[in-house]
């Protein structure tokens, strides 16, 4: 079964978001499908994206995958940086 994906949705699905993240692809096999929606659960459990429960399946806003996509990317560049200018404007004593 393949997930299409529409930028009108303002909710997603567990899969759609693991397709979204690149996790795997809309038209893998159902155990790599699978694999995405747990890798998707796990940034659930560690408090990275915060999903809406209606039930057993996860759903998640459209807007908080987003968010979560920003502060990955923002935290990966502050780390590629290094220390930020202005500690490295401080001289030792």
């Amino acid at each position: 079964m393949m997930v299409e994906l529409t930028l009108h949705s303002p909710v997603m699905s567990s899969r759609e978001v693991a397709v979204y993240l690149r996790l795997c692809e809309p038209d893998a096999e159902p155990d790599e499908i699978a694999k995405g929606t747990r890798a998707v659960h796990r940034l659930v459990r560690q408090n990275k994206l915060r999903p809406i429960q209606p039930g057993k399946e996860y759903v998640f806003w459209h807007d908080e995958v987003d968010r979560y996509i920003q502060d990955e990317t923002a935290a990966f560049t502050a780390s590629r940086n290094g220390p930020s200018d202005s500690q490295s404007d401080v001289k030792p004593a």
